[in-house]
């Protein structure tokens, strides 16, 4: 990774340089540690510098961790559609409706793109206590990491 992302094979576009990673490593991480002001403006860094859904959904997920809904939807409203399918923006808004009360909108979002995150807590989310489900896009979208030897 170290050598590809500094000189990546011009045919492979879709691999991320070393920068955009950590950066997004950031924002994770400031989300997980409740840092959303951090996380905010780490986020809309990220998404000047790497515009695609995945950026797209972490501006998303520090909105709804400061609570600004507005803010939201308009974020959400100027992206292209092309940006805006992105199936973890889909996970954010859930959990935006989620938090307002919003049971049934929640699940028909979340079911929308449940496909798209097989054997995560988001996939049995669908199925689970509104109250159970997972309290981030971290968390709903944490996939099992094997362990070396396993």
């Amino acid at each position: 990774m170290w050598g590809r992302g500094f000189w990546p094979d011009p045919d492979d576009s879709g691999f991320p340089g070393v920068y955009d990673e950590g950066l997004l490593d950031q924002v994770a991480r400031a989300q997980q540690l409740g840092r959303a002001e951090m996380a905010l403006t780490l986020s809309r860094k990220l998404a000047q510098l790497v515009p695609r859904g995945e950026s797209d959904a972490r501006v998303l997920e520090s909105l709804r961790m400061l609570h600004k809904r507005e803010d939201a939807v308009e974020y959400l409203s100027g992206l292209s559609r092309e940006r805006r399918s992105e199936p973890s923006i889909n996970v954010v808004l859930a959990l935006f409706e989620r938090d307002a009360g919003n049971e049934v909108l929640a699940r028909n979002l979340l079911g929308s793109v449940v496909r798209f995150f097989p054997d995560t807590p988001a996939a049995r989310a669908v199925e689970a206590s509104i109250g159970d489900w997972p309290h981030d896009l971290n968390a709903m979208t944490a996939s099992g990491t094997d362990q070396a030897g396993r």
